[in-house]
């Protein structure tokens, strides 16, 4: 996921409900991470942690059956 706002270059962690994810700091505006897979759909909190520490969250939809 790309994660955006300002003072995130100093990023330490970002996290998905608390489980640390792979993460890269593009710039002091950006942030891209990649969450730990999921066997359920649901609403994940996010958090970035460094100086501008933020929280949110984002909504997993499983893909359809075909």
């Amino acid at each position: 996921m790309t994660i955006t706002g300002t003072g995130l270059a100093a990023t330490d962690q970002v996290t998905f409900n608390g489980t640390p994810a792979p993460f890269a700091v593009l710039s002091d505006t950006t942030v891209t991470a990649t969450s730990p897979p999921s066997g359920t759909e649901g609403t994940f909190g996010v958090t970035v942690t460094g100086p501008g520490n933020a929280t949110g969250s984002f909504t997993y939809v499983s893909a359809p059956d075909i």
